[in-house]
Parts: structure tokens; sequence; C-alpha cells
């Protein structure tokens, strides 16, 4: 293992200076933040980083490491596998530049935010989280404990995948109703939906009429176990029910879960109850009691209540006393 607070390469004048990086099951842990770059100087000197066979491996600890240089297969394999990168820490690993390994990639911890791209390197997010604006040249697969977010948290942007994508973990995108976009994850193959998707809205006050597309791609399927936030608004609900036909979340009128009031009208012998639309899918409930008895716990459902939000009842004088409340759900 080497701790290290810097890598860069400085100029030098005269001859043909280089500076290369071997990684070859060695791990790099980060004793500070930083950007891995050559120099900006004259003659400029890039970083020749080569992943061997025992591949990569990144500790940024709590730090945050920017790559502003490829990592490349070595060519002394003569096309056989390198190791890959597996991405440890909490911080932030930025892969800035057009890297061209070829194992797989692992992010086990904190953020690997792809923002140049990944070459034909599988990618599994073990734990942690997979982010950026680039794009990645093979399947990408996010585990149960993973979590993959284009563009990065409060960010919209989109997210390009040359390969199949697999959602077992957490789904987190952004959408900006002001501004009518949202994040995306453009997969050239199939995307297999999962977990959970989370869903953070940055501005605006999202309608019925708010459509955001989130995953565009050859084909889609499966489902998300959860949406997070259950409910996008009071009187709201997420509509999914296309996400595997076009990949894009719509609203619906929902149910509104704020308590509310029962009116009553009295014709005659008939009793008129109903409640506001929006708490269609509360379910009325009566009970039936002796006047000496009064309120009890005796509660019934009235048949039917679920899908209206009015009923009408026929008054019966020799009950002694009635009584009626909403329930949702």
């Amino acid at each position: 293992m080497t701790a290290i607070t810097n890598i860069s390469a400085n100029s030098q004048t005269g001859g043909s200076p280089t500076a290369q990086i071997n990684y070859n099951g060695g791990t790099l842990k980060a004793r500070a933040s930083f950007n891995y770059e050559g120099s900006v100087g004259t003659p400029l000197i890039p970083i020749t980083s080569l992943v061997q066979a025992g591949g990569a491996i990144i500790d940024t600890t709590n730090f945050n490491i920017n790559f502003l240089e490829p990592l490349q297969t070595d060519p002394a394999l003569l096309g056989a596998p390198d190791g890959g990168l597996v991405k440890k820490g909490s911080g932030t690993l930025t892969m800035a530049a057009a890297s061209t390994y070829v194992g797989d990639t692992v992010v086990s911890n904190g953020t690997l935010a792809v923002n140049g791209s990944l070459g034909q390197t599988a990618v599994r997010v073990a734990g942690g989280t997979l982010s950026g604006t680039g794009s990645i040249g093979s399947n990408v697969t996010v585990q149960a404990s993973g979590t993959i977010s284009p563009a990065g948290a409060g960010t919209i942007g989109t997210l390009t995948i040359n390969g199949n994508l697999v959602l077992q973990g957490t789904t987190a995108v952004d959408i900006n109703q002001g501004a009518a976009t949202s994040d995306n994850l453009a997969v050239s193959g199939a995307v297999t939906y999962g977990g959970t998707l989370a869903v953070t809205n940055l501005s605006g006050t999202l309608t019925t009429n708010d459509t955001f597309t989130l995953f565009s791609a050859a084909s889609r399927s499966g489902v998300f176990a959860a949406i997070m936030p259950a409910t996008p608004g009071i009187g709201l609900a997420w509509n999914t029910n296309t996400l595997t036909t076009d990949g894009i979340l719509r609203l619906a009128i929902g149910v509104n879960t704020a308590p509310t009031n029962i009116t009553t009208v009295v014709s005659g012998s008939l009793l008129t109850l109903s409640w506001p639309a929006d708490h269609t899918g509360w379910r009325l409930q009566v009970q039936t009691n002796s006047l000496s008895t009064g309120l009890n716990t005796n509660w019934v459902d009235v048949a039917g209540s679920t899908t209206v939000n009015s009923v009408n009842v026929t008054m019966n004088p020799a009950n002694g006393t009635v009584f009626y409340r909403m329930v949702y759900p």
C-alpha cells in the first residue's frame, strides 16, 4: 500500500522526460484530496498509467481524487485481461479522461464518478455510488447495497451505458419540475428494474401534467420494489405504468392522506355523507349501538366506500346511536 498526497508530472527542459505508473495489485491510498495529472508546462508530460494483471486498487479514504489522466490496459499483456479497478474508501474518485482498461470495475465504497469514459469494463456497484455524466463501455450491475446516481446528487445529467443495466439497489435520480428536465440513464441494451427508485425534485411544484424520462434503453423490464418518497405530494401519486415501455415516470392524481371532514346533508329520511374527491380511497366506517352503549369499538367498513367520495344512507329511527368515521388506508 502506498499512501500519498499528490501525483503529478512536472515539466522539464531537454531530453524526453516521461512519467509512468504501473498498477499491479498494490493499493494507492489518499492522504489528501488531489488531482492526478500531467504537467501544465512546456513540454507537457502526461502520466502513463498502466493497469497490469493485478489490477488498480484505489482507496480514496475520505478524500477526493480527480484522475485527469486515463487508466490504460498494459500493452505488455498482449491482449490478456488486466486486473481492472477496485474503488475503496468513502471519498470520491472522479474519472475525467478516456480510460481503456478492460478488467472489471468494482465500487465497494464511496463514489466513483465517471465524467470521462470507461472502455470495455463491466462495472459492479457492490457498495457506495456510481455517478457521473460520462460513458461506460460495458454492462453495469447495481447490487442491493449499491447506488447509481446520474450526474450525482443535486445535479441534472445523463450517464451513458453501452451495455445492459441491472438495478438491484438504489437508483437515485433528480428531477426538476421548474426546468422540465431530469436525470437520465441512457442504456444501449436492456434495463432491468429492481430495488428502490429514489426521486428528488430540485425545483418547482409537481402536478399531474408532469412527465420525466429517466431511462432511455433498447428494452426495459422488471419493477421497482419501492419508490421514495412514497407519494410526490398531497393528492398526487407516482405513475410507473409505462416505465417498461418508454422509461417515463409520470404523475397521477393520488390519495390525499391528510385528515378531512365528512359533510352531511339530510333530506327526509336520506342522509348523504360526502368527503373531498382527493380522499377517494379512504374507507368509510360505521358502528350502530344502543343509546346506553354510545360510541364503542365495533367499527365496520361501508361496502364500496373506497371507490367513491359520497354515500347515501337511509336513516332508521329505531337505531339508538350511529357513528361514522373515515380511515386510511
